[in-house]
């Protein structure tokens, strides 16, 4: 037997498989069909409960189907899949790991300027990934480098606090979350380290007012209006530390 005739059966073979087993589905259906019927003759008359045929049935599954809500066309949402804030805060912080992370860079520091054209094209692109951020509402701030005063609780979340030789005050020293706000409102939390002072080092009074500046001629250097007022309240009248220059022409 050659080898084309084989062939020829076997798709001959596969072709009556495939008709055979839509056959069988057809005739499952149909013998589904009638089990339902015969089953029907298994309870009273009265609770027999007669199938609907063709328009009725159809009318039937269109009163018991669950309506679905249709966006409207003319929304200005409509087609637009509404995103969380702390998704969005999640791809900030991506970006902000990219900057600043693995190419070392302020957060501030848009330029894309470098020797590798890869790493210009891929800040490129990064700067455009914020641009759209800032479109939907995400503002990011990096708090490295600024003092942690007391009441920063509400914004961002030491993690520790680290003495550091030569610090005069506390500071945050490394950032590992940034703060994140959405429209104005904080959505992230940023997670710090906060520099301190060394055991035993006094930190500078940060409320203590400053010192009048003093007079000369008569007249005193211009100065902060706290400074003047302070100086106001705590001077004594003159009637009661010096003589009046009568007095001290009559050597009374």
């Amino acid at each position: 037997m050659s080898k084309r005739s084989s062939k020829s059966k076997n798709v001959g073979r596969k072709k009556a498989g495939g008709t055979r087993k839509k056959r069988l589905a057809g005739m499952g259906g149909a013998v589904n069909s009638v089990r339902d019927g015969i089953r029907q003759f298994g309870y009273p008359p009265e609770f027999r409960i007669p199938r609907p045929a063709g328009a009725e049935f159809a009318e039937a599954q269109a009163e018991h189907a669950v309506p679905v809500p249709q966006p409207d066309p003319c929304s200005p949402d409509a087609g637009q899949p509404s995103v969380s804030p702390s998704a969005l805060a999640d791809v900030a912080t991506c970006f902000w790991y990219l900057r600043t992370k693995h190419f070392r860079r302020e957060w501030a520091n848009e330029d894309t300027a470098d020797d590798d054209p890869r790493t210009r094209r891929t800040l490129g692109r990064l700067n455009k990934g914020v641009d759209a951020l800032k479109r939907a509402g995400i503002e990011l701030e990096d708090p490295t480098g600024k003092r942690y005063a007391d009441g920063s609780g509400g914004t961002m979340k030491p993690l520790d606090f680290v003495q550091t030789e030569g610090q005069a005050h506390r500071a945050v020293s490394e950032t590992v979350k940034p703060l994140v706000y959405w429209e104005g409102r904080i959505v992230q939390q940023a997670e710090v380290f906060v520099a301190v002072p060394m055991a035993g080092a006094r930190e500078p009074e940060r409320d203590a007012v400053a010192t009048p500046p003093p007079a000369v001629n008569g007249k005193t250097t211009p100065g902060t209006d706290a400074a003047r007022a302070a100086a106001d309240a705590t001077a004594t009248p003159a009637s009661e530390t010096c003589d009046t220059p009568a007095q001290a022409d009559t050597g009374e």
